[in-house]
């Protein structure tokens, strides 16, 4: 939904300049933004920015296709580093074998939990820098 912003009124209700429309910011699972701004007579632009995978769901965690490498931080711990361009999670049922939720693993995403792992709702699967082009090499 998108609303006018109030503008100036000290001129006896004619309205001068641009008009601006904006939608409110809106959090979702993860670290996401929508924001949008209509300038007179133009389309509407948005940017949206994801930096990690956040469990909705309990269940299993099943990964495909998993190419990763370990690396050690800036804090002295160890991490998982994806560096396949396909892999793909899901989170699966621990009873019924149904899958409740599917993911795209993105390419440098660093990875908190492994294969047949139990997930909690709410916990940080992996995350990663939306911003920059990550290049890994294997050697």
């Amino acid at each position: 939904m998108l609303w006018k912003k109030p503008g100036n009124r000290k001129d006896g209700g004619k309205r001068r300049g641009s008009r601006r429309y904006s939608c409110p910011v809106h959090r979702g699972t993860g670290n996401s933004a929508y924001i949008a701004y209509v300038p007179p007579g133009g389309t509407a632009s948005t940017i949206t920015s994801e930096s990690e995978i956040v469990a909705c769901y309990n269940g299993t965690l099943e990964i495909d296709e998993l190419r990763t490498l370990t690396k050690v931080s800036e804090t002295g711990e160890t991490q998982t580093v994806v560096i396949g361009r396909t892999a793909e999670m899901r989170i699966v049922d621990n009873n019924t074998r149904i899958t409740l939720s599917s993911y795209n693993i993105p390419y440098g995403a660093v990875l908190f939990f492994k294969n047949g792992d139990q997930v909690k709702e709410k916990d940080k699967i992996c995350e990663w820098d939306s911003y920059n082009a990550v290049t890994i090499a294997e050697l």
